[in-house]
């Protein structure tokens, strides 16, 4: 997470977005709004890549699931690298 907070440069922040909106519709804005989160995405994949991962409300969203996974009021979003096993 510590990659994200860095790109945002904070490690929180409250977005408010319109009913309807989806899990791509919030990444697409903050990569609009945060320069350095933009860069990030791009570099493990773009935006819809599966290298990184988003959960809402405590579950995860595959990337395929993103522009039709749909944001409630009070949704918590986060955004991680998943850990590697071995």
């Amino acid at each position: 997470m510590s990659e994200f907070r860095d790109a945002a440069g904070r490690s929180e922040m409250e977005v408010e977005v319109g009913a309807g909106s989806s899990v791509a519709d919030l990444i697409a804005r903050l990569c609009s709004e945060l320069p350095g989160l933009q860069v990030l995405l791009e570099r493990v994949g773009g935006s819809s890549s599966p290298s990184f991962a988003v959960a809402v409300d405590g579950v995860e969203v595959p990337a395929s699931r993103r522009p039709e996974t749909v944001l409630r009021e009070g949704s918590d979003v986060l955004f991680f690298f998943p850990g590697v096993g071995g």
